[in-house]
């Protein structure tokens, strides 16, 4: 490739990933970062990621989501905060952030406007770059207006993490090892791996226990209605084993709420077939009467318990 492939003059600056023969470097590079961070080095793993992001400025590894938290960790909140909001800009959508977002200058102290708060309430808006955008400006400007519309959005984006923190629940020894949903649970797994620990620190802990918009956004409300009672703390709460979407207060609403739920439980288990297609299944599905009854939607009236539910395994059970 020659001796100034690494030079910004060279034709492939910046677009590294595109050529074929450095992704191996790349690929290093990436494994550098990972390793100083766990050794606890982390100015080389800040170093190593930097450089990954300066050759590859549309940043193919995701390198970003490491370097928000390590930039944290190092106490460079006006680098985080800098380097968050390039790459949260929507000017760069579709585009490559300049050096990857690592020109680290002086960052927007200004309010989001309501057209970037609507941008960031999107369901592809990174939760975990805008929580990191909330910690470094808490870390410069204190619990300012600008913090509380990053910290909102960002548990708003993926209320995944905060459940998980503020219930004190043991940060991961790892990263996540398999692929990532955006804004998904295996992102908030990576994240709390990475940042966790920042945020169980006494100030950021009680500013965020504190923040009335991000505990009603993590905690849940009973799913039966009538009832209304809401969690204590996060992670309090059940949830229902077949559509893992409805949580309740306990085992008594779950079975009173039965009837009025079982119709849109068994609908979240039902293949995604549309409805005038035919379905294809292999005879071992077909002689499976759980699998058969799932996809069919009960409309009838009647008063049976929730044996049926239990007959096939589904039960309430932790989130």
């Amino acid at each position: 490739m020659g001796s100034d492939c690494f030079d910004e003059s060279f034709h492939g600056y910046g677009e590294f990933w595109c050529l074929g023969d450095t992704r191996p470097y790349m690929r290093a590079l990436g494994a550098i970062a990972n390793l100083a961070h766990r050794l606890g080095d982390v100015d080389k793993s800040i170093a190593a990621s930097t450089e990954a992001l300066r050759l590859c400025h549309g940043d193919n590894m995701g390198q970003r989501f490491v370097l928000s938290s390590l930039l944290l960790k190092a106490g460079r909140f006006s680098d985080a905060l800098s380097f968050c909001q390039v790459w949260l800009d929507p000017q760069y959508d579709g585009l490559n952030r300049p050096r990857g977002g690592c020109e680290f200058n002086p960052p927007n102290p200004e309010l989001l406007t309501a057209r970037l708060v609507e941008w960031h309430s999107k369901p592809w808006s990174p939760g975990n770059l805008l929580l990191n955008a909330a910690y470094a400006a808490f870390g410069l400007w204190g619990d300012c207006e600008l913090a509380r519309q990053y910290l909102v959005l960002g548990t708003r984006a993926n209320p995944n993490i905060f459940v998980k923190v503020l219930a004190r629940r043991e940060k991961p020894d790892g990263p996540y090892s398999r692929p990532r949903t955006t804004n998904g649970t295996d992102e908030a797994h990576d994240y709390r791996w990475l940042t966790q620990d920042l945020w169980a620190e006494p100030e950021a802990w009680v500013w965020i226990n504190t923040n009335r918009d991000v505990i009603d956004i993590v905690v849940k409300t009973c799913a039966r209605e009538g009832c209304g009672r809401r969690e204590m703390r996060p992670l309090d709460f059940k949830k229902c084993g077949g559509c893992r979407q409805a949580f309740y207060c306990g085992p008594e609403c779950q079975r009173e709420d039965w009837q009025a739920h079982r119709q849109a439980c068994r609908q979240a288990n039902a293949p995604p077939a549309p409805p005038d297609s035919p379905v294809y299944a292999m005879s071992g599905f077909l002689n499976d009467e759980g699998a058969l009854d799932a996809m069919t939607l009960d409309n009838s009236d009647d008063s049976s318990d929730l044996s049926d539910l239990w007959e096939y395994g589904v039960e309430v059970e932790p989130y």
